[in-house]
């Protein structure tokens, strides 16, 4: 760990081709996903932002940018990071209105890129609707992938519907990554990231239309 509150692991092969991609005219954004986690009735902003700077705290990706050191890619994990959420309520809009809104303000928030230097590498928004409150969560793919969805899905609920219940969160216990582990795995997505929240299944990435190659390197 260094003075700043950073560990500094060697990038995974998959991060580091979905860096080169990036840095060769692909589309910035084209590498972003989008989750959702519907929350509990009850779950004021305050509880969502908590549960939400909870799921940071356990999971190392969230934590994560990719920076070059000495001529090599590096994933850079902070210590700490702080949680922002947006919040976007929609209850009172007539239901078309309400759609039109929800669509733009959720392609818009897709569109928009992330500078893989500087974490976080994702972003929450809490979404109010009349049938009930939703956590928009848009991560690139850099640290997390479709695998990843329901998990984040299924920790927020919990994470929520244990601060409406007033209890502790019944979740896993999570083997951390460690900086022996990174250099001899080749980083976060090869095996240093918290077991089941980043998984690549049989060596394969998700890749933008126009992109071919998702076969990772070896």
């Amino acid at each position: 760990m260094q003075g700043s509150g950073e560990y500094t692991f060697p990038a995974s092969s998959a991060q580091e081709w979905i860096w080169l991609a990036s840095q060769v005219g692909t589309d910035a954004a084209a590498y972003n996903l989008r989750g959702y986690a519907e929350l509990p009735a009850g779950l004021d902003t305050g509880q969502a932002r908590a549960a939400l700077a909870e799921l940071v705290r356990r999971h190392e990706p969230l934590r994560t940018a990719l920076r070059l050191r000495d001529g090599a890619l590096a994933q850079v994990v902070h210590a700490e990071l702080p949680v922002e959420l947006a919040e976007l309520d929609l209850t009172d809009l007539p239901d078309a209105e309400r759609l039109r809104r929800l669509e733009e303000s959720e392609a818009a928030s897709l569109a928009q890129p992330f500078a893989l230097d500087r974490a976080p590498l994702w972003r929450a928004r809490l979404i109010r609707l009349p049938q009930g409150a939703r956590l928009e969560f848009i991560a690139h793919h850099a640290i997390f992938d479709g695998n990843s969805v329901p998990v984040f899905a299924a920790e927020m609920r919990e994470l929520g519907q244990a601060a409406v219940e007033g209890r502790a969160a019944r979740l896993p216990e999570l083997e951390h990554g460690r900086p022996d582990r990174a250099a001899a795995r080749g980083g976060l997505l090869d095996g240093v990231t918290p077991v089941g929240f980043l998984h690549v299944s049989a060596g394969k990435i998700w890749a933008p239309p126009g992109l071919t190659g998702t076969t990772l390197p070896a």
